[in-house]
């Protein structure tokens, strides 16, 4: 599944994660792992979100305001 989150003030990761979880279990399959693909806000940003959302990898490095505050380029 994928999915572009636009407005992520107004439809959360955790939303969108148990929504498609959801709709996977009612299949019965499981999602084993999510990816992060681009930046996120860091008000987008939960406790212990990396494992709620079952993330392979997450850092600061994915969080927007890291870029914008430092003097480092995000990698393509």
């Amino acid at each position: 599944v994928s999915v572009n989150v636009t407005d992520c003030g107004r439809t959360s990761l955790k939303d969108v994660f148990d929504f498609v979880q959801a709709r996977a279990r009612k299949h019965g399959v499981p999602i084993y792992e999510s990816e992060l693909v681009g930046l996120i806000p860091r008000d987008s940003v939960f406790p212990d979100m990396a494992s709620y959302l079952k993330l392979k990898s997450f850092g600061e490095e994915k969080i927007l305001e890291h870029w914008l505050e430092g003097e480092e380029k995000p990698k393509s």
